[in-house]
């Protein structure tokens, strides 16, 4: 089993935009924008029909945006093993 550290607080977003080399805002999950009702919803469910292979490479698919140009970008977090995070504790 994994998880998101960025969703579940674990390190910061820091992701650079590619267009100015600003740092972007984590505007969260980009199944969370889906429908209204998508960020109650099971996560792997939701995942499944994003379009990205996130489930099978356990990514945690987030949306950020540059408040310097404006740009947007999809950003794939790579999700951490639970078993890992428990064990150096």
């Amino acid at each position: 089993m994994s998880m998101c550290p960025i969703c579940n607080g674990l390190e910061p977003f820091q992701y650079v935009c590619p267009h100015c080399s600003q740092n972007m805002d984590n505007q969260g999950r980009l199944a969370d924008f889906f429908a209204d009702y998508s960020p109650y919803r099971e996560y792997d469910h939701v995942d499944m029909s994003n379009g990205y292979a996130d489930v099978q490479n356990e990514q945690c698919i987030h949306y950020a945006f540059c408040t310097n140009c404006g740009r947007s970008e999809n950003v794939a977090i790579q999700e951490v093993s639970t078993r890992d995070i428990y064990e150096s504790l």
